[in-house]
């Protein structure tokens, strides 16, 4: 579904808000509709933002449950770079 393709939105946008400015009042309603759909897309973001950390805690309460608070240690070996496989 999301391929980095945003040039091809870009363009649409573009193309729609000349349109949209071409036909002046007679696209008025259809502005309405997309500013009022904005405002709710807008604030169903505002809606997860403020869920996010809870979110995050109820996964790591999760992860802690199921595996132990040991899931939470991290050694420098766990991250290290592989020095064998660079030929180093």
């Amino acid at each position: 579904m999301a391929n980095n393709e945003i040039l091809q939105i870009v363009v649409f946008s573009l193309f729609f808000g000349v349109a949209a400015a071409a036909l002046g009042e007679r696209a008025q309603a259809v502005i309405n509709i997309i500013d009022k759909t904005s405002h709710i897309i807008l604030t169903i973001t505002g809606y997860i933002m403020a869920l996010a950390p809870i979110a995050a805690f109820a996964t790591m309460a999760a992860t802690v449950t199921t595996q132990g608070s040991a899931s939470w240690s991290l050694t420098a070996s766990d991250h290290a770079p592989d020095h064998d496989a660079a030929g180093c």
